[in-house]
């Protein structure tokens, strides 16, 4: 099934007004905080970040945002390696949503949109939301 840019459908229905952030323990690292407040600020919801699993090879998600598993990935690195962000996130999340931010990329905003969604339909997940430079590139889901 493809994913579809749904950026001007999800803003319409944003709250940014109606954002909290909750993470007394400080799990999130700085570049994963900085991601997690831009999304309180910017498209609001419940934000609540995750304890890292103590197990081998477990991962988990960062967040919980609004009740769905949220990753997020911080990349400049090429195509490829936005690709396997999006895969990891996919598995860390088992099947829920990644927030990428590619500020300081190479690629065009079309480029990244084409490869996260070749990457979620290959692999599956909820959505994706991309950002460059605090601003929404594209929300994609099915």
């Amino acid at each position: 099934m493809a994913y579809i840019d749904r950026t001007h459908e999800f803003l319409a229905k944003a709250k940014s007004t109606k954002g909290r952030l909750h993470d007394p323990e400080n799990l999130l690292t700085e570049k994963e905080r900085k991601s997690a407040e831009w999304l309180r600020d910017n498209l609001g919801g419940s934000i609540v970040a995750i304890p890292r699993a103590d197990i081998d090879n477990v991962m988990t998600p960062d967040l919980l945002w609004n009740g769905t598993a949220l990753e997020i990935k911080n990349t400049n690195a090429s195509l490829s390696g936005l690709d396997q962000a999006v895969r990891k996130a996919k598995h860390q999340t088992k099947g829920g949503g990644v927030l990428i931010d590619i500020t300081g990329a190479d690629y065009t905003d079309d480029q990244a949109v084409k490869q996260v969604s070749g990457r979620l339909r290959r692999s599956g997940g909820k959505f994706a939301i991309i950002i460059r430079d605090a601003n929404l590139v594209s929300y994609l889901s099915k």
